[in-house]
């Protein structure tokens, strides 16, 4: 048992390396250390978290930027407009009288205050935009200046000595996790947790290792196979792949066959290398794996046994989100090599089901369905009872493959439209074509099931004004999608919160929205009748060994 999360200041948990905000003070002199503390702290902030450009932070109109959101530059300099006028436009400092040798940031001049330029220490690429149709379009992006990309590059250099995590109050990571009783810290439910969970999570350096020098040794054939003059196939390059690792594990030319992704007799491989011959082998995912792995690595130096920090804050509907996006948002591939060993337990279409069994459950008894609504229930148990034969069949039908077709249902859950509309998801994730989009909207199945989720709003939401999920956080009515986000997404995080409950917190490594990953193996079985105790709730696991 845990004590209650306290309430949180929102930069408490902004945590950055002494060493980093030690090297600027060196680096950057008089300049950096007559800033006030938060300013300063702000700076520390950036270079630690967004020294690297990962698919966590990477900008989506220029990849060689990172994005940071107004409130997260708050979070790091308390107002915007103190960072705009210190990195962009200029500012002033004013002697303060209280303590001899500090300062106080003014945006204007005041009497006694002395002007300095801008330090240009941060560099726009990116000016935010206002989105289309009401949509919030992107966010501003920047780059380090070569002064503070030198300061992560001597950090990063210091390879033996464990680096210090503090914040703004000098608290370390260590402190405030303590005060905490624990990792998770409900910042947006205010709930009281009654278990908490490890902030160290043990990772394997080993596999990590292997797994970057496997992407070092196909870097440059992928590189030549996005150049014009090379017409290197990705089935080449993963055919070169499998044979090098069939090699490495004493595997005959002639029996490499075994290994390739066409034969599929390869489940003796470790399951990042599954993962990672079967995704997207591009030159930006390869140099974000390794960077990912930089992370972890440099996480994890010098300590006794090799473990990163990794605290969860709620996100606005109560799912717990890996500060940083540490493992929870990395490529599979690098999640799978950091905890090889591990087991996920993940919900099986824990959405649906959970949908499913509210609107048949005891609370709509007296509610008459239509034969449309009926057909459309139908419809939604009929995947539940066999999903996989639902995918294919659907996927046959309409000319796509079955990830996308698992996506399309995925976004159908949440009240996606049926709609041959440009800006509707199902178009984005069917790539705008026409021919697939025409088939899949107008398939019967599609069009009963989409019927099932404009039932569930009807029967959840109706004609709230404002919309209480299962962890008690109310926000107001908006589209149809959120408010069934909200609702869903607080479901899972009560049935996530009793996994956590009945479980060791020393065998929990990670928590994956969900599904949480352990460090041994646990009996599915036992997790779904905690789950039924806990919340009524009839759910199945999958497990997967990594």
């Amino acid at each position: 048992m845990s004590k209650p999360t306290k309430s949180i200041g929102r930069n408490t948990l902004n945590f950055y390396y002494k060493e980093v905000f030690d090297e600027l003070e060196k680096t950057l002199g008089e300049t950096f250390t007559n800033l006030p503390q938060r300013i300063k702290s702000g700076y520390a902030n950036v270079v630690t978290k967004h020294s690297r450009i990962t698919k966590t932070n990477q900008h989506i109109k220029d990849p060689e930027s990172f994005y940071m959101l107004d409130r997260e530059v708050e979070s790091y300099f308390n107002d915007a407009r103190d960072f705009r006028c210190v990195n962009d436009t200029g500012y002033y400092l004013l002697p303060n009288k209280k303590e001899k040798g500090a300062y106080t940031l003014k945006r204007k001049e005041e009497k006694d205050s002395t002007y300095f330029n801008p330090t240009n220490w941060l560099i726009s690429t990116v000016m935010a935009a206002n989105g289309v149709n009401g949509q919030p379009g992107w966010t501003n992006g920047f780059k380090l200046s070569d002064q503070l990309q030198n300061v992560a590059d001597k950090v990063e250099a210091i390879k033996d000595k464990e680096l210090t995590l503090i914040n703004h109050k000098q608290q370390t990571i260590t402190e405030v996790v303590e005060g905490n009783g624990g990792a998770l810290f409900a910042t947006e439910s205010k709930s009281r947790l009654t278990s908490n969970l490890n902030l160290e999570v043990t990772i394997n350096l080993q596999t990590l290792k292997e797994h970057k020098d496997l992407i070092m040794e196909i870097g440059g054939e992928v590189w030549k196979s996005e150049q014009d003059e090379y017409k290197q196939s990705r089935w080449e390059i993963l055919r070169g792949v499998e044979r090098r690792i069939a090699a490495g594990r004493g595997v005959e030319e002639e029996e490499a066959e075994e290994f390739t992704i066409g034969g599929v007799k390869y489940n003796s491989l470790p399951t990042y290398i599954k993962s990672f011959l079967g995704s997207d082998l591009t030159m930006n995912s390869l140099t974000q794996r390794l960077k990912e792995i930089d992370k972890l690595e440099e996480l994890a130096r010098g300590k006794e046994t090799s473990s990163i920090p990794i605290i969860y804050k709620e996100a606005s509907t109560g799912r717990y989100t890996a500060l940083g996006g540490l493992l929870q948002s990395y490529h599979k591939s690098v999640r799978y090599a950091a905890l090889q060993g591990c087991y996920e337990y993940d919900l099986d279409t824990a959405h649906q089901n959970i949908l499913f069994q509210l609107l048949t459950s005891y609370d709509f008894f007296d509610y008459e369905f239509t034969k449309e609504e009926s057909e459309s229930l139908d419809r939604l148990h009929y995947y539940l009872e066999d999903k996989n034969d639902v995918r294919v069949n659907l996927a046959i039908d309409t000319n796509t493959d079955i990830a996308k077709t698992k996506e399309a249902l995925q976004a159908l859950t949440y009240g996606a439209q049926l709609a041959d509309n440009p800006m509707r998801s199902i178009n984005e994730i069917l790539d705008h074509n026409e021919h697939q989009i025409n088939k899949f909207i107008n398939h019967p199945f599609t069009q009963a099931y989409a019927n099932a989720f404009n039932l569930a709003n009807k029967l959840l939401v109706g004609d709230k004004q404002t919309i209480t999920n299962e962890v008690g956080i109310t926000v107001d009515r908006r589209s149809k999608s959120k408010n069934l986000a909200h609702i869903l997404q607080g479901y899972e995080r009560s049935v996530i919160d009793a996994i956590i409950k009945h479980s060791n917190k020393d065998d929990i490594a990670l928590l994956l929205h969900d599904c949480v990953v352990f460090y041994n193996r646990q009996d599915p079985k036992h997790l779904s009748n905690i789950v039924q105790e806990e919340t009524g709730f009839t759910l199945q696991f999958s497990e997967e060994l990594y």
